[in-house]
């Protein structure tokens, strides 16, 4: 069943703008910051509050700046950065900046982030971006690849884009030899009209360790 990601739980406050939580587990800061001890379950260490929003992915990058964790926000079509090296010790997150993809891709019908990762590098962020609503010929969408860097520093950048050849769902970075980005292209069907937008496939981002993104070669697989 497939459901719009802006209609995902989320609750209004006292000012009537709708706002959600972003949880941080300690057992996830301790795979990115030690000395941490590893907990056999989640621990919740602190809470950002989101708002206006939908938060819902979440990856974290290296940088020379510390850690930063980036956030999809469908609601908002926008995607946040947060600094989190203090949060294993019970501190919240640092606001570092919201980077506005309607801005970014202001001749598109939508700038819906699906979901975002983040290289084995830390060099760079790439969000998943759907652009299309109930496209009758298919769905559309763009892989944005964002500096990580830039978004230590408070100023995330765009540094390279991506065509897909359909609405992105899931996107995943290997951390093994091989190096690529892999983006799911879910095609959601509209519940409401029935209009299908097509079979999904898979695109594959092949990247080598800090090379610019301009270099990345993508190819789709049916």
């Amino acid at each position: 069943m497939s459901m719009s990601r802006s209609n995902r739980s989320s609750r209004p406050n006292r000012s009537g703008w709708r706002v959600a939580p972003l949880v941080t587990a300690a057992c996830a800061a301790a795979t990115l910051a030690a000395p941490v001890a590893v907990h056999a379950e989640f621990e919740k260490s602190s809470v950002y509050w989101v708002s206006p929003g939908t938060p819902e992915i979440v990856a974290a990058a290296e940088t020379s700046a510390g850690y930063v964790l980036a956030y999809t926000n469908s609601g908002a079509e926008s995607v946040g950065f947060l600094g989190i090296d203090t949060v294993p010790g019970g501190n919240q997150p640092t606001e570092l900046a919201v980077l506005d993809l309607a801005a970014a891709f202001p001749g598109e019908p939508q700038a819906e982030p699906t979901s975002v990762a983040a290289t084995p590098d830390g060099l760079w962020f790439v969000v998943a971006v759907n652009t299309s609503v109930d496209a009758p010929n298919g769905g559309s969408g763009i892989a944005a690849v964002v500096s990580a860097e830039s978004a230590a520093a408070g100023t995330p950048t765009i540094v390279a884009t991506f065509d897909l050849p359909g609405q992105p769902d899931s996107v995943a970075a290997s951390k093994g030899k091989s190096n690529y980005v892999a983006i799911v292209i879910e095609n959601e069907t509209d519940e409401d009209s029935g209009n299908n937008l097509g079979v999904g496939t898979l695109v594959s981002l092949q990247t080598k360790p800090r090379q610019k993104p301009e270099k990345w070669k993508a190819s789709t697989i049916d």
